[in-house]
C-alpha cells in the first residue's frame, strides 16, 4: 500500500458542518465552553477582536461550569481560541475544525449569496474495498439561486481534475471514478455559481483497498532472559501492509527445554508473557489477523539463563527522622535520578516494624542523586549518608554509588579478512580473577545460521546471503555472574562490516554539531540556499549538521508532521535536499535530520480522519482519553500544553511499522545521523527496533535521543548520543549562584560513571528551546562558557547565530554587519578541536587551584599534544596558583614554559616553581587556552 502522502492543505480542516456554518450575514453567535470548576475566567480570543485577552469575556451565569457569551460576525472565515485564567489556551472541544500554524478552531460565517457544498462522500479516512466508487457532495445554491456554474467548477483527486456531472434532480455533485489502484486519495471540491459567488472549499482523503493483502507477522528478535524471570513478548513490527487494524493474535510455545512447565499468558495479544522455569531455549511463534486473513507464521527463541542480581538498598531510620524532624513516619518512598525523582515508584517499608524504612532497587553501576520523601509531602536528604550534593534549591541531594557490579569484563576484536569473519574474545577478563566460559548465540532472523563452539575465539567464512546477522556472547565467570555483547555483521554488495552493536560512529566522536534552522538560516529560508552557505559552516569549522525538521506540516518550526515523507514546498524540493546533502558530503560535513516519532500534527490527515471519523482505520493510531469529560478539555492525549501534538499510539504495530518506513527512508537518501525528539515519550522497545533498522542500513548511523533528564536506559542498544542535560544545568546554576563552581566538574564525572563507555555525550550552552547565553550572561561569560564546551570530551553543539552573537531564540540568521570578534573567537577553538585530538579523545586531569570557588582548570592531553585551560568566572582579577598530578607538566624545576596562547595569538610564558605548581594571574570572567607542547 501507498504510505507516502502528498500535502493536503489545511483546507481539509473544514468540511462544513451545522456546528461551524451560520448561513446569515451579522448574525449573533454563541460561543460555549464547559470549564473546570476552578477556572476563574474565560475569555473569547479571536482574529475578530485583534486576539484581545479582554475584548470577549465569558461568564459563568447559572454557576454550572458553562461559560458562555454572544458576538456578531460579519461573513467570512474566523480563528478562535479560549483563554482561560489569563494563561491557558485551548481549542473549542465543540468544534472538530482547527487550521493554521497554531492550530486555532475555524469557524466560517457564511454569506446569504454564497453557494454551500455539505455532505461530502467518502467520508474523512474512509475504507473503500471497490476499486469503484462515487465521490459527491451536496451543493446549495444561495439567495436568488444563480445555478451551479460548471466551467468554474472542478473535483481535484491528487491534484488531477475530474470528470464530474451535476445532478439537478438531487442537488448534487457526482464524480465516478473506476479502476483506481490501492493507495491513499485526497480529493477536493472547489464551486461556484452563476453570479461568480465562491462556495467553501471542501476537502477529503480515503483509501482504496479493493485488493486484501494479508498481514506481515513478526515475533521480534532472540531474547536473552534470566531464569525465574518474566519474558515479555513483542509481536515487534507486526503489521499490515494495507494499514488493516490488526484485530487477532496467536501465540504458541512450540518448544521449551526439559521439565519446563512454562506456558503462555495472554497468548491472544500483541505482548504475552510467561515465566522462564527452566535454564535453555523456548521458541514460539506468533500469526496475526486482521480479521479475515492471517499472516504466516513468525518464531522468536528465548534462551533463560542464571544471572545474579546486585539491588542497591535505601534505609531511613524512624528513630533518627523523629529526632531531626518532631514527626513519626507514616509513609516513605525514594525519589532520585534512577526513578526520574518519582515520589511514588520506590515505596518503602517497615515490614517487620524495627523502625527502619527500607527498600532496594537494582542500579546500573554509578552514582545518583536520591532523596527520602517523607509522609508524602516532606523531601529531605538521607540522614546517614554524609555524601552529599547542593540541589540548586538552597538544598542538598544525597549522593549513593551503585558500585556492586562483579560482571566480567567482556573485550572481543572483530576482523573481518580474507573471506572470514572472526570473533576474538581472549581479552576478557574475570573481576575475581576466576576462569571463564564463552557461550555464542545467533539471532533466530538471521539470513543463515552457523555452527558456534563455546570458546573464546570463533570464526566462519563471509556468508554468500546478504542480509544482517546478529550474535550474542554469554561471558560467565564461576561464580555464575555474567556479561553480555552483542555484535552485528551487515553483508551486501558492496561492503561487509562486523561491529560491536552497542558501539557508537567513530565519526560522531570528532564531530562539532551546527543547528540549522532552514526556515530562518538564511533570506530565502529554503534548502537551496543553505547549500550556498557550505562553504561559510565549512570555514567556522563545523563537521555536522543539524537540520530542524523539514517535514510538510502547519508549524513554522516543523515539530508537528502533517507528513513524514514529504518536504515543506517552501523549503523545497526532494531534490533540493539530495543535492544539500551531496554537497555537504562533499565538503566533509555529515547530515543529521530531526526526526519524530512521538506524535503528528493535529493537521495530519491521519488524525483528521482518526478524530472525525470514530470508524477510521486510523482512530487506534492515536491514544485516547478514557473519560475526556474528566480529565481535560481534549479526547485526545498529548504531552504538556502540545494540543496541537497528538501522541502516537505504539501500541498499535501500524504505526511501528509506518514510522519505521519513514525512519529508513530519510536513511536511504544517505543522511548520517538522526537527532530524535521526544525521545522519553516513545517505548524502548521501539527504539531497539529503530536501532536495528538503521544500523542495518548504514552501521555508522549516529542516534541522538532528547531525554530529558537523561538516562542510562536508552543506551541499552538504543541511542548512541544523549543530551546532557546535567551539564547544561549545573552550568547555568553555577552562572545563577544557585550551586558552586565545583557542580560542573562533579557532573563530568558522574556521567563517567554512570553511563556506558561507548555512549556518547551531545553538549551544549544554546539549542532552539533554550533562552540564548549570551542574551542570559553576556558576551565574557559566553566565551567562558564556549571554551568549556569547546575543550571538554563529549560531543558539542553550535546552535545557529551563537558564533555571531544572536540573542533571539530563533531570529533570522544575521549576514551582515556581524559580530566578527565573536565569530573568530568560536572559529580559532573549533579549528583547534579539529586538529588536535586531544581536545576531542584525550584525557582530561583537573589542576587543583587556590581559588576553586571562581577558577576550574583542567588539562586534555594524549601522545600528539597537551594542552592547559584556565577559566575564570569571577568578576575580579584572580591570583591563581594551580597544582598538577605528577607526570602533567615535564620540565626540570622551577622552570619557564613557553607556551601558545590560542586565544590571544601570542606567547605565554608560564613560570613553574621548584613544587611544579603555576602562578598566574587572570583576568575577570576571561578563558585562557594554552598549549604546552
Amino acid at each position: 500500500m501507498v504510505r507516502k502522502m502528498k500535502r493536503i492543505t489545511w483546507l481539509i480542516l473544514i468540511i462544513s458542518v451545522a456546528a461551524t456554518t451560520i448561513i446569515s450575514a451579522g448574525q449573533p453567535i454563541s460561543f460555549t465552553l464547559k470549564a473546570a470548576p476552578s477556572t476563574n475566567s474565560v475569555h473569547l480570543v479571536g482574529d475578530f477582536n485583534g486576539w484581545s485577552k479582554t475584548a470577549n469575556p465569558m461568564s459563568d451565569r447559572n454557576g454550572d461550569g458553562k461559560w458562555e457569551t454572544t458576538i456578531n460576525l460579519e461573513p467570512g472565515s474566523y480563528q478562535y481560541r479560549f483563554l482561560l485564567d489569563s494563561v491557558k489556551w485551548i481549542k473549542d472541544p465543540l468544534n472538530p475544525h482547527w487550521t493554521g500554524e497554531f492550530s486555532n478552531s475555524i469557524l466560517w460565517v457564511k454569506h446569504p449569496q454564497e453557494p454551500e457544498l455539505k455532505n461530502i462522500k467518502p467520508e474523512m479516512g474512509s475504507v473503500i474495498r471497490s476499486a469503484h466508487l462515487e465521490i459527491e457532495a451536496d451543493y446549495i445554491d444561495g439567495i436568488g439561486q444563480p445555478g451551479i456554474d460548471l466551467h468554474g467548477t472542478t473535483i481535484l483527486l491528487n491534484q488531477a481534475p475530474q470528470k464530474f456531472i451535476f445532478n439537478k434532480a438531487l442537488g448534487k455533485i457526482e464524480c465516478s471514478l473506476a479502476g483506481l489502484a490501492d493507495g491513499e486519495y485526497y480529493f477536493e471540491i472547489h464551486a461556484q455559481d452563476l453570479a461568480g459567488n465562491k462556495a467553501r472549499l471542501i476537502s477529503s482523503f480515503f483509501i482504496v483497498n479493493h485488493s486484501n493483502q494479508a498481514p506481515i507477522a513478526d515475533a521480534g528478535h532472540t531474547i536473552i532472559a534470566s531464569v525465574a524471570a518474566m519474558v515479555h513478548l513483542n509481536s515487534g513490527v507486526s503489521y499490515d501492509p494495507d494499514q488493516d487494524p490488526l484485530q487477532k493474535y496467536e501465540w504458541k510455545m512450540i518448544s521449551s527445554p526439559a521439565g519446563s512447565v512454562a506456558t503462555l499468558e495472554q497468548g491472544n495479544s500483541p505482548s504475552p508473557f510467561f515465566i522462564a522455569d527452566k535454564i535453555g531455549r523456548y521458541v514460539v511463534t506468533l500469526r496475526v489477523s486482521d480479521g479475515n486473513v492471517w499472516s504466516q507464521p513468525d518464531s522468536v527463541d528465548v534462551h533463560a539463563i542464571v544471572r545474579r542480581d546486585c539491588p542497591v538498598e535505601f534505609s531511613l531510620s524512624d528513630s533518627v527522622f523523629q529526632t531531626q524532624y518532631g514527626a513519626a513516619i507514616g509513609q516513605a518512598a525514594v525519589a532520585g535520578e534512577f526513578n526520574n525523582w518519582s515520589a511514588t515508584e520506590n515505596l518503602m517499608h517497615d515490614s517487620d516494624r524495627d523502625g527502619a524504612w527500607t527498600t532496594q532497587i537494582s542500579l546500573d553501576p554509578g552514582e545518583y542523586e536520591y532523596k527520602f520523601v517523607v509522609n508524602g509531602a516532606q523531601w529531605i536528604p538521607d540522614p546517614e549518608n554524609p555524601v552529599q550534593v547542593p540541589d540548586g534549591w538552597n538544598g542538598y541531594n544525597s549522593v549513593i554509588s551503585a558500585s556492586s557490579n562483579f560482571a566480567p569484563i567482556v573485550d572481543v576484536k572483530t576482523t573481518c579478512a580474507a573471506g572470514k569473519i572472526s570473533f576474538d574474545a581472549s581479552g576478557s577478563h574475570s573481576r575475581n580473577g576466576t576462569a571463564l566460559s564463552y557461550v555464542w548465540r545467533q539471532d533466530i532472523k538471521n539470513p543463515r545460521r552457523f555452527d558456534l563452539a563455546p570458546q573464546q575465539k570463533i570464526s566462519f567464512p563471509v556468508p554468500e546471503k546478504q542480509g544482517t546477522y546478529f550474535f550474542y556472547l554469554d561471558v560467565t565467570d564461576q561464580q555464575d555472574v555474567r556479561a553480555q555483547k552483542t555484535f552485528m555483521l551487515n553483508v551486501n554488495n558492496e561492503i561487509t562490516k562486523v561491529m560491536d552493536f552497542s558501539e557508537s560512529p567513530e565519526w560522531a566522536k570528532d564531530a562539532i554539531i551546527y543547528e540549522v534552522f532552514v526556515r530562518k538560516f538564511t533570506p530565502e529560508g529554503n534548502l537551496q540556499a543553505l547549500t550556498n552557505k557550505i562553504p561559510y559552516l565549512k570555514t567556522l569549522g563545523v563537521n555536522c549538521i543539524w537540520l530542524m525538521p523539514i517535514w510538510d506540516g502547519p508549524t513554522s518550526h516543523g515539530y508537528g508532521p502533517s507528513s513524514f515523507f514529504d518536504i515543506e514546498p517552501d523549503y523545497g524540493t526532494l531534490d533540493d535536499f539530495k543535492n544539500f546533502v551531496e554537497k555537504a558530503h562533499q565538503s566533509g560535513i555529515r547530515v543529521i535530520l530531526d526526526f519524530i516519532a512521538n506524535h503528528t500534527s493535529d493537521q495530519h490527515p491521519y488524525f483528521l480522519s482518526a478524530y472525525q471519523n470514530p470508524s477510521s482505520p486510523f482512530r487506534d493510531w492515536y491514544r485516547w482519553q478514557p473519560k475526556p469529560e474528566d480529565v481535560g478539555y481534549y479526547r485526545y492525549e498529548f504531552h504538556n500544553d502540545w494540543d496541537t501534538l497528538p501522541n502516537l499510539n505504539y501500541e498499535n504495530l501500524n504505526v511501528r511499522r509506518y514510522i519505521l518506513d519513514a525512519a529508513t527512508h530519510w536513511a536511504q537518501l544517505g543522511v548520517d545521523g538522526f537527532r530524535c525528539d521526544v525521545a522519553w515519550g516513545v517505548p524502548h522497545d521501539f527504539w531497539k527496533l529503530l536501532r536495528r533498522s538503521l544500523k542495518a542500513i548504514n552501521p555508522e548511523f549516529l542516534l541522538i535521543n532528547e531525554v530529558l533528564p537523561r538516562s542510562p536506559k536508552y543506551h541499552h542498544d538504543e541511542f548512541d548520543m544523549s543530551y546532557d542535560t546535567d551539564f547544561y544545568g549545573n552550568l547555568l546554576d553555577v552562572m545563577n549562584g544557585r550551586k558552586p563552581l565545583a557542580a560542573i566538574d562533579y557532573g563530568l564525572k558522574k556521567t563517567e560513571k554512570n553511563y556506558p563507555a561507548h555512549a556518547q555525550d551531545f553538549r551544549y550552552i544554546e539549542n532552539h528551546d533554550m533562552e540564548r547565553f549570551i542574551r542570559q550572561f553576556g558576551m565574557q561569560r559566553t566565551k567562558l562558557a564556549a571554551t568549556l564546551l569547546l575543550t571538554i570530551p563529549g560531543t558539542p553543539l553550535i546552535y545557529y547565530g551563537q558564533e555571531t552573537g544572536l540573542e533571539e531564540m530563533t531570529p533570522p540568521m544575521v549576514w551582515e554587519n556581524q559580530n566578527d570578534s565573536l565569530f573568530s573567537f568560536y572559529q580559532t577553538i573549533i579549528q583547534l578541536r579539529r586538529n588536535y585530538s586531544a581536545l576531542r579523545r584525550g584525557d582530561m586531569v583537573n589542576a587543583a587551584t587556590n581559588r576553586d570557588e571562581s577558577v576550574y582548570a583542567y588539562v586534555r592531553k594524549d601522545s600528539q599534544a597537551t594542552f592547559l585551560i584556565i577559566l575564570n568566572f569571577s568578576k575580579s582579577v584572580e591570583e591563581c596558583q594551580l597544582s598538577f598530578p605528577e607526570g602533567i607538566v615535564e620540565l626540570p624545576l622551577p622552570g619557564r614554559l613557553i607556551a601558545d596562547d590560542v586565544v590571544s595569538s601570542e606567547k605565554a610564558p608560564l613560570d613553574f616553581d621548584a613544587a611544579g605548581k603555576l602562578n598566574i594571574k587572570l583576568e575577570p570572567e576571561t578563558p585562557y587556552l594554552f598549549r604546552l607542547n
